[in-house]
């Protein structure tokens, strides 16, 4: 079944975009807000469904069988004992996923038409065609806005870990 997740990441991006841009234009999602994030998504769903299954592999499941031999319900026992420990894999695999489709240039330029405007749409031409100073620009703010979303992903993983830690409980 692992095998399966990786599949999709052996098929090369251009290739991967032909492909969907052929769907999306019979769907009617070509050159669309709503067809770009579909599409940003799709492609980097394997590189979150594979981070989401070793981490559930590495959890396990004694805890929330623990819980449920001590009385607790099968939603219960999963939110209080396994989503707790899976919550900084979670946000690993939207980390890696925002990655991937943050500096995504050739799949947006393509499903989007040029309409659709993304910062690595943006930021390209500017180093193709040689205007260093605003491409650096680009490039320290595409940096920036990275680094302010894994500030927020951390201080989210944080207060999970905290409260798995011994923080709070309700009842």
């Amino acid at each position: 079944m692992s095998f399966l997740t990786v599949l999709p990441l052996m098929v090369p991006a251009t290739v991967f975009a032909m492909g969907i841009q052929i769907t999306f234009i019979r769907m009617g999602l070509n050159n669309t807000v709503a067809g770009v994030i579909l599409a940003h998504l799709i492609y980097s769903l394997p590189y979150a469904v594979r981070l989401i299954m070793d981490g559930t592999r590495a959890v396990g499941i004694a805890l929330e069988e623990q819980a449920r031999v001590l009385g607790a319900g099968p939603f219960q026992a999963f939110r209080r004992t396994t989503l707790p420990m899976l919550v900084p894999v979670i946000l690993s695999a939207v980390s890696m996923s925002y990655i991937v489709s943050f500096s995504q240039y050739f799949l947006t330029l393509l499903l989007g038409g040029g309409r659709i405007k993304t910062f690595a749409v943006v930021m390209v031409p500017y180093l193709q065609s040689g205007s260093r100073n605003i491409a650096c620009v680009y490039s320290i703010l595409f940096m920036g806005i990275t680094l302010l979303v894994f500030a927020v992903f951390e201080r989210i993983a944080g207060y999970w870990t905290g409260q798995m830690a011994g923080g709070y409980y309700e009842s």
